[in-house]
């Protein structure tokens, strides 16, 4: 599982949720079918936790249970004002969530990034949130295609080495 869904704060490792995303109408927050099923696959280990602590009434029992419930509440919560992305686009010739791209930069390796919803972003481990600069310059371009980013030490041309999708979940 990625660093964006593990909280070192805690006991309960899973999803790093803050708080449910607040949408503006119209509004639509992406994430990955693989995204989506860790959510579930974690909030359905929460709640099996949360079944074997149940019956400890001691203040830690009361307050795991608490804990465990709610992340829980907040994963469901989450669930619900998210989209669940197509695993592959009608136009599967054309960047968009899902998509692994590979990279390159004159001067360096190739990199390779799959564009995630934002509740899924990890740089370290090469997903990175379709709301990034550098996604959103992606977004609708094929393999072969150059484009500009800006960054902070200036503008830099990558070009789409190549553009696959995944079509099956971890």
């Amino acid at each position: 599982m990625s660093k964006a869904f593990t909280s070192e704060e805690t006991e309960v490792e899973g999803p790093l949720l803050r708080a449910p995303p607040v949408l503006e109408p119209g509004q639509t927050r992406w994430i990955t079918r693989a995204g989506h099923t860790a959510l579930l696959r974690e909030r359905d280990r929460l709640l099996a936790e949360r079944a074997k602590v149940l019956g400890d009434r001691t203040d830690a029992g009361r307050a795991k249970q608490a804990q465990l419930e709610g992340r829980a509440r907040l994963i469901d919560a989450t669930l619900a004002v998210l989209t669940v992305a197509p695993e592959r686009p009608e136009d599967s010739s054309r960047v968009s969530i899902g998509a692994f791209v590979e990279l390159s930069e004159e001067g360096a390796p190739a990199r390779s990034w799959q564009l995630v919803g934002p509740d899924e972003a990890d740089a370290k481990a090469g997903k990175l949130s379709i709301e990034s600069p550098l996604a959103r310059a992606l977004i609708g371009r094929r393999a072969g295609e150059v484009v500009e980013v800006e960054r902070p030490r200036g503008t830099v041309e990558l070009e789409i080495v190549s553009l696959r999708w995944e079509d099956k979940e971890p």
